[in-house]
Parts: structure tokens; C-alpha cells; sequence
């Protein structure tokens, strides 16, 4: 009878799946149409080039009345079932990983609602450390409780788990401790703007003497501090042969300071780096919304006239801050890490509501007008098959190289949002990590 009941089981798990992909596939399609439909209607002009993955918003992605019922079940209903690739090998682990954490903390953050508000992140972080040992023996709850957990996501309950996971003392003491390298040994603290500013290199600056300069933007949705999760990265940059100083940025997070809050303190850290060192070349990295904040600063230097950096290097980075469906969005919208619900609950923090992020390229890089474009310098673009923002990178290295910006860019199939911090899990995160140090030295 078990036998009977598991084979039963999994006709159903793969039916569900399938049912999904093809939801999945016909929002793609049902999205495409209406777009297609809707231009030719009202005579629009795209703003961007009309091969963009990502189209322009229209009231239909902003408003619930008119949305179509597929779009309304891709966006608001819980998947716990992602694509069949999350339920294989190292990809499998992380899930399950994610479904733990996620389903832990969104549960106990209900659970802990009658707690004052002062003690909500406590109460919530104890029940979260009881129930995770045993959601791990019912991988189904975890999947279910994660799911709705990321469907509903608001500002509170993503910090306070990123506050559990990266955010807090012990685990910033652990991080640099363990994940910089010995040979890195002068590491400071400075204030700038409000915002702390950590300095790291294998030796301090001497006078007079020029030293490369490495601005490293961290990312975390713009909410969340997430640079304790980046300090693999940032050690083996500060660790190179041409004895870097790499200038890490903190910045003031949404909602509480949105848009231009963090860009103004980049842009204040980034003057100060020339006041603080003598520098001989500059070179800007950041990752996912730390991408968006480093090329933003850039068209900030463009747009004053100002010198730019050697080259810009970013990992899956966010560049196109709309609510409008595209393929990957659609396909990876379950992602474990960045799910519909949490990509929502980022645009609603961070742009204000009178801002047009879709016309505005210090929010969204990627519709920068071409007149900008073809005075960047060489850029280096990391994306994942299974992240949501691969379009994000797509139309953004499109559009770069129909204004002949030198440009690499690599896209990793089998790897989803954040893997510069999954080098020690998934093979090919590291060797896009180690790809991504080795640009930043080649400049």
C-alpha cells in the first residue's frame, strides 16, 4: 500500500508540474498577444528597442481590474512546486534550504502577530529556530508554508530573515573571519554620508602612492543589508596581484529612504573615494540591486561629465524596475531566492509612487537613452538561466551591443539569482565567481 500510495504521489507531483510549466507558458504567450494587440491599437512607441524581452508597462500591469485571469494565477497563487530542475541534485538541496528558511520565519512571523512590536523579531527568530528542525522532515509543509511565505512578502518579514541569515553580528564576525583571506589585512570602517564604508586590502595606502580602486555595491532588494553574504567575493578581490583597495558601500535601505536615497550615498561614496586615496583606476562591482546602484552612479558620471571607471562588472543585476511580464519573469517565477511576491514587494519599496521607473535610467538602467549608451565603458554581465531578471541582463547586453559598448556577457544556465554567494554549493556558481574576479582584473 505505501508502494502504491508514493507511485500515486509522484503521477500526481509530475502532473502538477507539468500544469504549472504550461500556466507558466501560456502567461508568456497570453502576455505577448495582448501587448502586441495594445500597440497596434494606441499606435504606441516602445521606448526601448522592440525586440525587448521586458515591454513597457501599460495599465494592465498595474491595475487588478484588467488583468487577465492567467496573470492574476501566475502572480498571486502560492506554486510550491517549482520547475523540475529544483528537485535534482545540489539544486534539490537549496530548495529545500530555501523552503526551510522561508516557511520557518514567514510561519513564526504570523504566529508571533500578537507579540509587541519591539519584540515581533525576537519572538518571531525563536519560533522560526523550533519549527525549521521539523520542517526538514516535511519537505511538503516547508514547500507549502514557503510558498505562501513568498507570495505575501512585505518589508518586515524580509529583513528580519535576512537580519537572522546574514545581517547580525555573529554572523558578520563569522563572515569576515572565515571568508576573507589572511592575507587581507588592513580592513577599516569609515562613515560617509550616514552610511558605513568598509576598506579592504592586503596593505593600507601609503602617502602619495595611487592604488587601483574597487567600488563593490552589495545587493539585498534594496531592503535588506546582504554584503555579509558577499564577503567571499569581496576577499578575493581585495586579494589580487595588483593590490586593490576595495571600497565596499553600505546605503540607506527602503522604504524607510527610496529612491534616491541609496543612489545619492553610492554617488557621495564614490566622490569621497578621491578625496579619501590617491587613485590610479577605478573599477565599479555589484550584484543583483548593488548592479543597478553601480551603473546608475556611472550614467550619474556621464550625465555630469565627471571620469569614468576602467569598466563596470555586475552579477545578475536589476536594470529594469517594471511590473511587466516577460518570459523569465514568467518561467523562474517560483524561484526560491526571488519569487514574484518578493520582486513585487522590492518595486513597491523602493520607487516612489509618483516616479515612471520605466522612464527613468537611474532606476532602471537598461532604458537608458542610446545616447548615453554608446559613451559607457566596458561592461561585464553575469545572469542565471533560472532567474527571473535573465531578461533584465538580455535586453540590457542587446542594447549594448547595438551601440557597439564593448561587452562580454555570460549567462549561466543552470544557476538562479544571488550565486555569487553559492560558490561553495553549485560548481558552476564558482566558476562564474571565479570568471568575475578575473574580469575585474583584466581591467
Amino acid at each position: 500500500l505505501w508502494r502504491v500510495r508514493s507511485i500515486r504521489m509522484g503521477k500526481l507531483q509530475r502532473a502538477h508540474e507539468g500544469l504549472l510549466l504550461m500556466l507558466r507558458l501560456w502567461g508568456i504567450v497570453t502576455a505577448a498577444v495582448e501587448d502586441s494587440m495594445a500597440r497596434h491599437a494606441d499606435g504606441a512607441v516602445p521606448r526601448v528597442s522592440s525586440f525587448a524581452l521586458i515591454p513597457q508597462p501599460r495599465s494592465v500591469d498595474t491595475n487588478e481590474d484588467l488583468k487577465p485571469l492567467s496573470r492574476k494565477l501566475i502572480e498571486r497563487l502560492p506554486m510550491p512546486a517549482p520547475l523540475p530542475v529544483w528537485h535534482q541534485g545540489t539544486h534539490g538541496v537549496l530548495r529545500r534550504m530555501m523552503d526551510i528558511a522561508f516557511g520557518s520565519f514567514g510561519f513564526a512571523w504570523e504566529v508571533a502577530e500578537a507579540a509587541p512590536p519591539r519584540a515581533r523579531q525576537a519572538v518571531a527568530t525563536a519560533i522560526a529556530v523550533a519549527v525549521a528542525p521539523a520542517l526538514a522532515l516535511f519537505p511538503g509543509t516547508a514547500s507549502s508554508l514557503a510558498a505562501q511565505a513568498r507570495a505575501r512578502m512585505t518589508v518586515e518579514v524580509c529583513r528580519a530573515g535576512c537580519w537572522l541569515a546574514a545581517d547580525n553580528a555573529v554572523v558578520q564576525w563569522v563572515a569576515r573571519t572565515m571568508m576573507i583571506p589572511r592575507a587581507v589585512r588592513w580592513q577599516e570602517t569609515e562613515m560617509v554620508s550616514g552610511s558605513r564604508v568598509h576598506l579592504f586590502s592586503r596593505r593600507p595606502p601609503k602617502k602619495g602612492e595611487a592604488r587601483p580602486i574597487i567600488f563593490y555595491v552589495h545587493g539585498g532588494g534594496f531592503v535588506a543589508n546582504l554584503m555579509s553574504m558577499d564577503m567571499g567575493v569581496i576577499g578575493r578581490l581585495a586579494n589580487l596581484r595588483s593590490n586593490p583597495i576595495v571600497v565596499a558601500t553600505e546605503y540607506p535601505l527602503a522604504p524607510e529612504h527610496m529612491y534616491p536615497a541609496a543612489l545619492n550615498v553610492c554617488s557621495d561614496v564614490h566622490e569621497w573615494i578621491y578625496r579619501r586615496f590617491e587613485v590610479s583606476k577605478t573599477v565599479f562591482v555589484g550584484e543583483s540591486a548593488g548592479g543597478n546602484l553601480a551603473l546608475a552612479v556611472l550614467l550619474r558620471l556621464l550625465d555630469s561629465g565627471h571620469q569614468l571607471p576602467e569598466g563596470v562588472v555586475c552579477g545578475y543585476p536589476t536594470l529594469h524596475i517594471v511590473p511587466s511580464t516577460s518570459p523569465s519573469r514568467v518561467c523562474n517565477n517560483s524561484d526560491p531566492l526571488l519569487a514574484t511576491g518578493i520582486m513585487r514587494m522590492v518595486v513597491d519599496a523602493y520607487v516612489p509612487p509618483l516616479e515612471d521607473a520605466s522612464a527613468d535610467p537611474f532606476i532602471s538602467p537598461a532604458v537608458a537613452p542610446e545616447s548615453m549608451l554608446r559613451k559607457l565603458p566596458p561592461i561585464w554581465l553575469q545572469a542565471g538561466g533560472l532567474d527571473p531578471l535573465l531578461d533584465d541582463t538580455i535586453d540590457f547586453a542587446s542594447r549594448l551591443r547595438a551601440c557597439e559598448v564593448p561587452l562580454d556577457l555570460q549567462v549561466y544556465r543552470g544557476l538562479p539569482h544571488g550565486f555569487w554567494s553559492l560558490d561553495t554549493l553549485m560548481p558552476e556558481a564558482a566558476t562564474a565567481v571565479n570568471r568575475a574576479v578575473a574580469s575585474v582584473s583584466k581591467l
